[in-house]
């Protein structure tokens, strides 16, 4: 199966905590391709670019308008840093306290003499002096990092923002071409994972898509975590059990992902490219859609946007006829996507092209409308997914997998921790009179089972030794006597 291009990383250095930079203090690696910008990289990695905070790309201080214009590249470091948020008169007395108090301290370090770096210069500088003067330059300047001017908001209405909810994949890890796990007794395990995780939209919901394989042999699980919290304080997940050939129905399970890019008229066409053996397409959109008024109410805006696909074989670009759209404020006439918003809560939606003949396709989007020259229009729209779901002609019979889906909640937000599960295992045995099959942590029955060993159907030995009965000693294993 053709993979999807490996992004290039991106360091980021994120220090959520105003006053006291170490608190918290992340080191983040995100995936960009060069064309993802500022934005969809902080809120890809989980970090709320709606929160009161300052960004520097390699030293250099964005404004909050080229968060959504500039697009970090392979190599570059992302600075992220925390800030106190203005707005009332209880962070302007902290300032002012914290000022008096710079004021004070440096004022005792000069011995009261109130002259720091003026005409004391051209005489005899003590060095309380000095002292006194770097205290209330280096003092000023903290107290000016954490209590940044207030900007001016084009929302004067006072319209409270609700949180948007992001996940950006688990910890659990793949292990492709090692070893498929095999059970034997009772344990708690970490799952691995059994395909690739991926996240669509549901309106503004975003859902986490997870397949686990528990391994080979007859097993059962019970108590899931995530971390150290048993799934079952969490409300917003659902188990997708697999049928006898190890399938899950209506569950993909072979979809790649790649980054789009933010949509800007000026840009034109952003043309991506699926992976091969692709019968659906899937594309993720996000917008943030207003227009403020002179009295700071918050009207509708919209914006349109072309898409249009075609076999990577064929010169033809192909309009869809009809989209499968999963978005509160998005729909199609045949030609355009229309998002629509008036909030600046973002919009998000997923809009799939199916039932298409397998293949390879490229796919190229473009913004229709105008680009904004107004300050009062805020019509900021974004691509930022492409998936391709594809065939999976894989066979699972003898394999227990088990799909969990995962609603970005206040609850589960972020990186997802590892699930486990308790996990036990049936053994066939021999009882002194027949071989039986059921639970045990005997380590005799154990040992019998994986010395003779599992077939599948065709009668192809799965795993174990394959040793027949004349080779065991199985009136010696039937009383625990293994020799």
């Amino acid at each position: 199966m053709e993979q999807t291009e490996l992004a290039k990383s991106l360091s980021i250095a994120y220090q959520p905590h105003p006053i006291t930079p170490i608190d918290g203090r992340q080191g983040l690696v995100a995936v960009t391709d060069g064309t993802a910008t500022v934005r969809n990289i902080l809120l890809s990695t989980c970090v709320d670019p709606h929160q009161p905070i300052v960004i520097q790309l390699d030293g250099k201080l964005l404004t909050v308008e080229e968060w959504d214009i500039v697009c970090p590249t392979q190599g570059q470091l992302l600075s992220v840093q925390g800030t106190v948020q203005g707005g009332g008169g209880d962070s302007n007395a902290m300032q002012i306290a914290l000022m008096i108090a710079v004021v004070i301290t440096a004022t005792a370090l000069t011995g009261g003499t109130g002259a720091f770096l003026g005409a004391e210069l051209i005489g005899t500088v003590t060095v309380g002096q000095v002292l006194g003067a770097v205290v209330m330059v280096a003092g000023s300047y903290l107290v000016g990092s954490i209590f940044r001017p207030e900007q001016s908001n084009v929302n004067s209405s006072g319209e409270s923002v609700s949180p948007t909810y992001s996940l950006s994949g688990g910890q659990n890890r793949a292990r492709p071409y090692e070893p498929m796990p095999v059970v034997l007794g009772t344990y708690r395990m970490f799952l691995d994972y059994a395909a690739r995780p991926y996240t669509e939209y549901r309106g503004n919901d975003q859902y986490l898509y997870q397949i686990f394989s528990l391994g080979l042999g007859n097993l059962s699980a019970s108590e899931y975590k995530i971390g150290t919290t048993d799934i079952t304080s969490y409300t917003d997940y659902e188990f997708v059990t697999p049928d006898s050939n190890g399938q899950l129905a209506n569950f993909p399970s072979n979809v790649d992902t790649a980054a789009g890019a933010t949509l800007t008229n000026s840009a034109g066409y952003i043309q991506r490219t699926t992976s091969s053996d692709t019968y659906q397409i899937g594309l993720d959109f996000e917008s943030i859609l207003f227009y403020a008024t002179d009295k700071g109410a918050l009207n509708a805006n919209s914006a349109q946007i072309e898409i249009q696909y075609k076999l990577s074989s064929s010169a033809i670009w192909l309009t869809p006829t009809s989209l499968d759209i999963y978005g509160d404020n998005f729909t199609y006439n045949g030609t355009y996507l229309t998002t629509t918003g008036s909030s600046q809560k973002p919009n998000r939606g997923t809009v799939y092209i199916p039932n298409l003949t397998l293949g390879t396709y490229d796919v190229r989007v473009r913004r229709i409308s105008a680009d904004s020259t107004d300050t009062k229009s805020v019509s900021n729209t974004s691509w930022s997914t492409i998936r391709s779901y594809q065939q999976d002609s894989s066979n699972y019979v003898g394999q227990n997998r088990i799909g969990l889906i995962i609603r970005a909640t206040e609850q589960l937000n972020g990186a997802v921790q590892q699930l486990s599960a308790l996990v036990a295992s049936q053994s066939t045995y021999w009882n002194g009179s027949a071989w039986v099959t059921g639970f045990t942590d005997n380590p005799a029955h154990l040992f019998m089972h994986f010395a003779k060993g599992v077939y599948n159907a065709d009668g192809k030995l799965m795993y174990g030794v394959g040793l027949t009965d004349a080779q065991l000693d199985l009136a010696g294993l039937t009383v625990g006597i293994i020799l």
